[in-house]
């Protein structure tokens, strides 16, 4: 498993998790890091495999440099977190916000067991207005992907405190973003809807963003619509693709930068 792990191939998702028990804890190293996982969550188990997001894993990856500022909205049990500050190192710095309480937990842990003092984190979620939300939690995986997009096949939620990406970024006294990584399940346009100063004045030079039909419809929007805001914001594909197809439930992720 250890020879495998950081290995690029076909299939390997389906071979290791042939390997691998359901259940259990592993401690794995990732990006260098020591980082205990649950192989019952599936992000978990998919990190500990080496196969969690691999495109964009690479994407960040050369774009990163040392001393720059990064804001991971949605953050999980830190697997970009871990990435950024790897990759920025002590002069840059990581801004976290992760509303779930176990998965904050889980990622101020591996921070505290690492000794990674220069990534500043709130258990907190993001949108258009301070106050608080209900996060809607997966009964039989809490961990993975929890929402804050009311769906009635999310039975299970808890209360978390929400503020807006201007505040927080005025009080980290944060000038400039290099990339924002926004993955909150349908939540998207109302976290741009709170970071509207930071975008018009051009603070923010980038944002690796997922465009997820079923939670934006869920929510109001289209995976579109969002393009479009970003669009209006003066941001492009930095592939410089066409406009991607939004059919019918789509999901992809997009690095887009300001022009």
């Amino acid at each position: 498993m250890r020879l495998l792990r950081p290995i690029a191939m076909r299939g390997k998702r389906r071979l290791l998790s042939a390997l691998l028990p359901r259940r259990g804890e592993r401690l794995a190293r990732v990006f260098g890091w020591q980082v205990r996982l649950d192989l019952a969550e599936t992000i978990q188990r998919d990190i500990y495999m080496g196969t969690f997001e691999p495109v964009e894993t690479r994407i960040v990856k050369a774009l990163w440099r040392p001393g720059m500022t990064v804001v991971d909205v949605g953050a999980n049990v830190g697997y970009y977190t871990l990435l950024a500050a790897r990759q920025v190192g002590e002069t840059g710095r990581v801004l976290v916000f992760e509303p779930n309480g176990r998965a904050y937990l889980h990622l101020a842990q591996t921070l505290v067991l690492n000794r990674v003092h220069w990534v500043e984190t709130a258990c907190l979620g993001l949108g258009d207005a301070a106050g608080h939300a209900r996060l809607y939690l997966a009964p039989d995986s809490p961990m993975n992907d929890p929402t804050m997009v009311c769906d009635p096949g999310l039975a299970a939620s808890e209360e978390a405190g929400v503020d807006t990406l201007d505040a927080c970024l005025e009080r980290a006294r944060c000038r400039r973003v290099d990339l924002l990584k926004l993955d909150c399940e349908g939540w998207e346009p109302k976290v741009i809807a709170g970071a509207a100063e930071a975008l018009h004045r051009g603070r923010i030079r980038a944002v690796l963003c997922e465009f997820n039909d079923y939670w934006l419809r869920a929510a109001g929007s289209s995976p579109g619509d969002l393009w479009k805001t970003f669009a209006s914001l003066g941001f492009r594909d930095a592939d410089a693709r066409e406009q991607p197809d939004f059919g019918p439930n789509c999901l992809f992720t997009r690095l887009l930068v300001l022009r």
